[in-house]
């Protein structure tokens, strides 16, 4: 569990490293929610290679 929630972390930094000037809150969320999508989309792959079944 906690494995996730740091790959969920280190995905948001990587999103997140190019902003420049964080404006308002508003900015920060949306980009926190980029990179929380971002890591959903790792977590799918994950979860689709281990539903597989093994031969």
């Amino acid at each position: 569990m906690t494995k996730d929630i740091a790959k969920c972390r280190g995905t948001i930094r990587r999103v997140t490293r190019n902003v420049k000037r964080w404006r308002d809150a508003g900015m920060a969320l949306r980009w926190v929610a980029a990179g929380m999508i971002e890591a959903n989309k790792g977590f799918l792959a994950f979860v689709y290679q281990t539903a597989q079944p093994s031969n």
